[in-house]
């Protein structure tokens, strides 16, 4: 196994918060990188948000965050990323 030199993605704005990364890679070789955001500034910590970047150059350069989920009512915790042999990747988190 080789370990290269990977730069992760920029985080959110100043008042929100990046927790729980999650990173996966495809049996394409595609790197699929999941965070939760939310509002640190708030004491329900909303909005909160599921994000999601993938990267098609081992690391190099990322795709922007994608929303999987976003919400004002709701807190998202402990997402998950997952790639198999035949799909491209899977996807949990826990809404509260």
């Amino acid at each position: 196994m080789e370990f290269l030199n990977i730069r992760l993605p920029a985080g959110p704005p100043a008042d929100f918060y990046a927790s729980d990364p999650a990173l996966a890679v495809a049996p394409n070789g595609t790197f699929i990188f999941t965070y939760l955001s939310f509002n640190a500034s708030d004491p329900n910590y909303l909005p909160s948000y599921v994000l999601a970047m993938r990267s098609d150059d081992g690391g190099v350069t990322w795709s922007r965050p994608y929303v999987v989920a976003g919400s004002d009512k709701h807190f998202y915790d402990k997402d998950f990323v997952a790639a198999d042999p035949v799909r491209p990747g899977y996807l949990g988190f826990k809404e509260r």
